[in-house]
């Protein structure tokens, strides 16, 4: 009897995915070459790429992506080829990342692209901070190493020495690799990982804890920190975990050490999309040089938020997504929606009141008593001064809504432009209560509400269906009671697209 074998499923990835020519990685601040199969999202095994008349790419880590076009890539697996997975490409000059996964197509494990620094605990241990300032940077260990000063590691599938974890996030299907950033046996050391980047919408990463807990104050117990930096070296946000058992995120062993479970977080980086930026991760032993602390990292993405496949952050996630007139301001007025947007600046909108500003925000995770929403709220800036808060959204699941009213504006000239944010704060009670504060922001200019026109009409003395209409006749109607001509202008045009 013979048996067939069986095909094979087609690699898993995204239909659409986009990648960064050479020119949109120097129009982010960055000399790379542009962008190869490498920096695509797509999970298999023994993978063959093919372009779009049907010939096999036979040097995918080094084929540079053309925009626009469509590749099909397959798996085999047992000596059987599975079905095409069909990839469109599209370059642009937002969420650029190389190495997202630390191993190349083939398999073979890379560190490129991140660089690396180690200190004396005694100088490197500054808890939730760390400079890589001054520093030299210094090269990877050897696979799986876990000696003293092994300061940045690429480790294979199997158990961690300290907790009930796998070195290697089981979630990740053909997952061979993933970055350990500090050793797991000495208590000497303080390390440091780099990432430059283009900003997208986000930027998110699987990550595991290991911390020992000595029970030292909070200020010399290992911690790992997360800072993202804009282009001008300024921090604009930040998440760092001590190693207390109160923090939710962290679980208990039978011995001396707290671990997470593989989870993933995800950071909002609207306020710099499209430019260059630049992630630091620090891992510290106790500043008594004995306990030690590290960190597994693996699948970085950079891109829209659509696309992250962290659905589930650990440490909560906030973002405004869309700012758009409410329904019952629209009966007269074409209104310029924001929304979020691949490589857009932050979301902007040109709209009259009342204004709906939508988005999504998420609870962190917790491994005991579950975190709540404490708080939202928006507030409403003018050059710089807080004009106004509202609060008390309409929240349906992961999305919530703020409706901003004119009277929400506590200043008389409430219209132009305005900065809005929106900050939520999480409570977590896993032993001592704490919270978690995210903020997000964008901007929005306010549109004075239009009348509603009577139709105009004259006569065709010519029959020629063809007549002569004066618009400014309209004005006042336009205007209404609350306008005067001091107050606003009125401009004309043929077609709604010349208008907006």
């Amino acid at each position: 009897m013979l048996l067939q074998a069986q095909t094979p499923p087609a690699p898993t990835g995204n239909a659409d995915q986009y990648f960064c020519s050479a020119t949109s990685w120097m129009n982010g601040g960055f000399t790379k070459p542009g962008d190869t199969f490498e920096e695509l999202y797509i999970q298999g095994e023994n993978l063959t790429f093919y372009d779009s008349s049907g010939n096999v790419i036979s040097n995918p880590s080094s084929y540079t992506l053309v925009d626009g076009e469509t590749y099909e890539v397959t798996q085999t697996v047992s000596g059987v080829e599975s079905a095409p997975l069909t990839i469109n490409v599209t370059d642009r000059e937002c969420g650029c990342l190389k190495n997202p996964d630390f191993e190349t197509i083939d398999g073979q494990p890379s560190g490129d692209d991140y660089t690396f620094y180690n200190q004396d605990v005694d100088d490197g241990h500054k808890t939730c901070n760390g400079s890589t300032a001054g520093l030299t940077s210094v090269a990877m260990s050897a696979v799986d190493a876990t000696a003293n000063n092994s300061v940045a590691t690429l480790v294979t599938p199997g158990p961690d020495p300290n907790a009930p974890i796998n070195r290697v996030n089981p979630n990740t299907p053909n997952s061979q690799y993933a970055l350990r950033i500090n050793d797991p046996t000495s208590g000497l050391d303080t390390s440091h990982m780099e990432k430059e980047f283009v900003a997208g919408e986000v930027i998110s990463f699987d990550y595991a804890f290991v911390l020992n807990d000595p029970d030292h104050d909070p200020e010399s117990q290992p911690y790992v920190n997360i800072a993202l930096y804009d282009q001008n070296g300024d921090l604009f946000a930040q998440r760092c975990v001590i190693s207390q058992p109160s923090d939710c995120i962290l679980i208990e062993t039978s011995g001396a050490f707290l671990y997470s479970e593989w989870s993933c977080i995800k950071i909002n980086t609207l306020d710099v999309i499209g430019e260059k930026a630049r992630m630091v991760i620090t891992t510290s032993d106790c500043d008594l040089q004995v306990h030690q602390g590290y960190l597994y990292v693996d699948n970085m993405f950079v891109g829209d938020n659509a696309d992250a496949s962290c659905q589930d952050p650990g440490f909560g996630y906030l973002a405004m997504e869309s700012v758009e007139a409410s329904e019952s301001s629209l009966d007269c007025v074409v209104d310029v929606q924001g929304n979020a947007q691949s490589c857009g600046a932050d979301i902007d909108a040109a709209v009259p009141f009342p204004i709906e500003v939508c988005g999504s925000v998420k609870e962190p995770v917790s491994n005991s008593n579950p975190a709540s929403i404490q708080d939202l709220t928006l507030d409403i800036t003018k050059n710089g001064n807080l004009v106004g808060t509202v609060g008390n959204p309409t929240i349906n699941g992961d999305q919530f809504c703020f409706t901003i009213n004119e009277s929400d504006i506590n200043i008389q000239d409430a219209y132009g432009p305005l900065e809005i944010s929106t900050e939520v704060n999480f409570t977590l009670d896993c032993g001592v209560p704490y919270g978690i504060v995210i903020s997000d922001r964008a901007n929005v200019d306010i549109c004075p509400t239009a009348g509603c026109v009577a139709p105009l009409s004259t006569c065709d003395d010519t029959g020629t269906g063809i007549g002569t209409f004066d618009l400014t006749q309209t004005a006042a109607q336009i205007r209404g009671t609350q306008w005067t001509p001091a107050d606003v202008d009125v401009t004309y045009y043929e077609t709604e697209d010349d208008a907006v």
